[in-house]
């Protein structure tokens, strides 16, 4: 890796050998060199002239013997723009653009500066969402809620005024000032970045969201205009140590601990079920009178989430549940998978063959119901919305006849405000 501010004052040869460089690179990405100054510079002084606001970072590969990528900056009297990010289809999918962060994070110690005015463009989403997440003020915004002010239109009037060329901007495109949006930015006529349109799919990252937005907003010449306030701090609070999220972590360090010790120590899933229910921030309230749990019996229930076994037990200490034997296969092979398996049988979990009409059911639940224990049975047989309201499934009706004269509770778990910090669930 080797870095140059403003390298003005090399040798013809090095600034020479520095633009042929990233020239190849470009050649190695898209089998073009994009019309930017520096690369399209013709001569020692006219490249010269261009450099003197550029901040440029090349990546090098021992394996290749070359320069593999680059990330070119520039700033002007109002800000710094993040500028072009070039790696070749050899070095790619390693997430060196990541490195263009580190690029602008030096200009702190070659400024003595904790803060200044950042822009970027273009038509990635991993880009809108990096923005979004790591700059202050950043407009537009995927997640805060932020509001353009005078500075922010003043920044791109500032670029599109005087610094086209060094944005790959066709001179012919126009700015939506409501979106950000520069209309025709990549347009082949009037100097625009073209050659970068059919590599548009390639600059898109798996963010749903954010794909989605550009996808809805853009067309395929135009880029979104990104304009934030840089500042260490909020960028050290945001995306690095993740300090608003140190409470989540320990909370589920908590969670498996617990767990672990319901795996290897003291297998009883009704001490646990409403610690973690707490821990994992959802209330739980019990409507109606519950039948005394000391008395067996068989209790069908609707199925709304995952979450209902541990609902069951915090409300029923002891149940046993009657869960399919292929929700195994719902998680990927490995320790977490063994972990969970372990958690839930130990927890007092029957499994239940559907695709082969496990007979053993109706001997198991029997047995269960006669030794004291009671048996929650998802009337449903699923946690989806496949199924008609109130239809019961073959699972039910396959151990109906171990209730025999058992008394049968019909219980209904539902939720209000799901996925927020505090959620409830309700059994009734």
């Amino acid at each position: 890796m080797r870095r140059w501010y403003a390298p003005v004052k090399e040798s013809d040869e090095t600034l020479l050998a520095l633009q042929q460089s990233l020239r190849q690179v470009c050649e190695d990405s898209i089998e073009s060199v994009l019309d930017y100054p520096v690369l399209k510079a013709k001569t020692v002084h006219e490249l010269r002239k261009e450099l003197h606001n550029k901040i440029i970072l090349e990546i090098y590969s021992a394996k290749h013997n070359k320069v593999v990528g680059f990330h070119m900056a520039f700033w002007s009297r109002l800000n710094v723009h993040l500028g072009l990010v070039m790696i070749s289809k050899a070095a790619q999918g390693k997430g060196l653009q990541k490195m263009a962060l580190f690029n602008l994070a030096m200009l702190i110690f070659d400024w003595f500066a904790y803060r200044f005015r950042i822009t970027d463009i273009g038509y990635s989403s991993s880009a809108f969402r990096l923005f979004s997440v790591c700059i202050n003020k950043c407009y537009p915004n995927l997640y805060y809620d932020v509001k353009p002010e005078k500075w922010h239109y003043d920044i791109a009037k500032e670029l599109l005024d005087n610094h086209r060329r060094d944005m790959g901007i066709s001179a012919e495109a126009t700015f939506d000032p409501v979106h950000f949006v520069v209309k025709g930015s990549n347009k082949a006529s009037g100097g625009g970045a073209n050659a970068l349109v059919k590599h548009v799919t390639t600059r898109k990252s798996r963010m749903g969201i954010a794909a989605q937005y550009l996808d809805d907003l853009l067309q395929p010449e135009d880029e979104q205009l990104y304009i934030g306030d840089g500042n260490l701090f909020v960028f050290l609070y945001r995306f690095l140590p993740q300090v608003s999220m140190i409470g989540t972590y320990l909370r589920y360090i908590i969670i498996f601990s617990i767990f672990f010790v319901h795996n290897t120590l003291y297998a009883n899933a009704s001490w646990y079920a409403p610690v973690v229910l707490k821990l994992m921030r959802f209330r739980h309230h019990i409507r109606g009178q519950l039948p005394d749990p000391k008395q067996p019996a068989l209790w069908v229930c609707n199925h709304f989430s995952y979450l209902d076994a541990l609902l069951i037990h915090a409300a029923v200490p002891g149940v046993r549940i009657i869960a399919k034997k292929d929700l195994a296969d719902e998680m990927p092979r490995g320790v977490f998978r063994d972990f969970m398996l372990k958690v839930w049988t130990r927890g007092g979990f029957m499994w239940y063959d559907r695709e082969n009409k496990d007979n053993t059911i109706r001997d198991r639940v029997a047995a269960a119901l006669k030794s004291g224990q009671s048996v929650v049975v998802f009337s449903e047989g699923t946690s989806k919305r496949s199924v008609e309201r109130g239809v019961t499934t073959h699972s039910v009706r396959e151990v109906e006849v171990a209730a025999d004269a058992l008394r049968c509770v019909r219980v209904s778990t539902s939720s209000t405000r799901w996925a927020t910090a505090a959620s409830t669930q309700t059994v009734g």
